[in-house]
């Protein structure tokens, strides 16, 4: 299932590497984001050091110290956390 968000992602500095509206989906292996007229990204779950969701914005963590911030998820926020905490336990399982 696709989700409209907000992307900010960051780099190990938190200088600001893109940033605009993206559709955002997670299955078992892989986080895609597809921002609007950008080239997509694709996360490997294995890849990710940590997802926490705050003040209705999901903050993600990669091993190479940049991070994924997802926002403007509105009424969808808590159910694409769900899908990713699920999706991300059984990767490091």
């Amino acid at each position: 299932m696709k989700f409209q968000a907000n992307l900010l992602v960051l780099n190990k500095t938190g200088r600001e590497i893109t940033s605009g509206e993206c559709f955002v989906s997670v299955d078992e292996e892989i986080l895609a984001i597809s921002p609007k007229l950008k080239e997509a990204l694709n996360v490997s779950l294995r890849d990710v050091k940590s997802a926490t969701g705050a003040d209705f914005k999901i903050n993600i963590e990669l091993l190479s110290g940049e991070r994924i911030i997802l926002g403007g998820l509105g009424y969808q926020y808590e159910d694409f956390l769900k899908i990713l905490i699920v999706n991300l336990n059984s990767a490091l399982l």
